[in-house]
């Protein structure tokens, strides 16, 4: 009997001891939420005209609704200062920063978070430390739009159109637009006459009218430059607003490979972005009639995502989470991977009771450095 009760505590602390670990190994997937949605601590600021000159004048601004113009619901208001806290940011994403409040054009700042909450309080202050998040929150003022329409030669249909602003900047400061040289196109359409875009200072090109949707940019004509495509949302009656990073040829390299079909088909025009690890700009590219592609990037870690018509965004290698997706560390010599895209199918999203589109893609060949 004795025995008998000795063996049934074994079992039980045997059990028990099981128990404890199979919970251990549970709470990281059921804390990975922490992961997946991060906090961000900034100043916004307003934008108006001063004087005869219309030079712009920035000031703190309080009171305006800063949101994530896909996720509207994620939201917060600016208080004393323009200092705003924004919770619930989908991490590893391309995001669109809504800005409105009354008197000001709403205006969408287009920029990528990482992994990790941010606090860049200390990029607009006399802290001292690296900026960990360069991107400035601002707000265009009806003042400030109604200076630049009466710079347009064309005009400006806000009722019907979007406007875009796009600064150049290098590690050390602005880059100078020469605009009798630079060439604008969106979706490839044949490059936009200097009377269609505004240059406003040395570093930045207004693009007024431009149709609403997602929209690929390119720009071109800037001798010793190779700017990638952009890829922008353009909303009616609103300014898009973007930073374009340009830096010296010594510190860039090459991700190449090509999108084809489950056959092997090459895919052309497909939406191929290498996605910087943490915060920075996506590289996009579109492939070519053999499915080719090349991005040029900054030398770093990216991740690779191709999508096109008919197929879902996916990253390397079959998922649709970039957390999941392969790393390739871009060097001075090139990279090299290839991707197959398969037709979508249809999967039951239980976390939001949707039925969503989903593709795979995978790497034929591992990137050669």
């Amino acid at each position: 009997m004795e025995d008998k009760n000795k063996e049934e505590v074994m079992n039980i602390r045997k059990t028990f001891l099981f128990t404890f670990l199979f919970v251990l190994l549970l709470i990281p997937l059921f804390s990975s939420s922490a992961k997946d949605y991060i906090q961000l601590k900034s100043y916004v600021f307003g934008i108006k005209p001063q004087g005869q000159t219309g030079e712009p004048t920035k000031e703190p601004l309080s009171g305006a609704t800063i949101s994530l113009a896909k996720y509207p619901s994620i939201r917060t208001t600016s208080g004393t200062n323009g200092y705003f806290v924004l919770s619930g940011i989908p991490a590893n994403q391309v995001h669109a920063f809504k800005i409105a409040k009354e008197g000001y054009v709403p205006t969408n700042i287009v920029a990528k978070v990482g992994g990790e909450d941010i606090d860049a309080t200390s990029c607009f202050t006399q802290q001292s430390g690296p900026c960990p998040f360069p991107v400035e929150f601002d707000a265009i003022s009806q003042e400030m739009a109604d200076y630049v329409a009466n710079l347009s030669i064309s005009g400006i249909d806000l009722s019907n159109y979007g406007l875009l602003v796009l600064s150049f900047s290098t590690p050390n400061g602005g880059f100078m637009i020469d605009p009798q040289t630079v060439l604008v196109s969106i979706d490839g359409s044949d490059p936009l006459t200097p009377d269609r875009f505004i240059k406003f200072g040395p570093d930045v090109l207004i693009i007024p009218n431009v149709p609403p949707g997602e929209k690929t940019v390119a720009v071109s004509g800037i001798s010793g430059v190779t700017i990638p495509l952009i890829i922008l949302p353009v909303f009616t009656g609103e300014i898009t607003m973007f930073n374009v990073e340009i830096f010296p040829e010594s510190q860039m390299g090459e991700i190449k490979g090509q999108v084809t079909n489950e056959d092997g088909t090459p895919i052309s025009g497909a939406i191929v972005e290498a996605i910087p690890q943490g915060v920075g700009s996506p590289v996009t590219t579109l492939t070519d009639a053999q499915g080719n592609y090349t991005l040029k990037v900054r030398v770093g870690s990216y991740k690779v995502a191709a999508r096109a018509e008919g197929y879902a965004r996916q990253f390397y290698p079959t998922t649709d989470r970039m957390e999941w997706a392969k790393l390739y560390i871009c060097r001075t010599a090139s990279d090299c991977g290839e991707y197959k895209l398969l037709p979508h199918s249809r999967k039951k999203d239980l976390r939001e009771g949707l039925i969503r589109n989903h593709s795979y893609c995978g790497c034929i060949r591992k990137s050669l450095f």
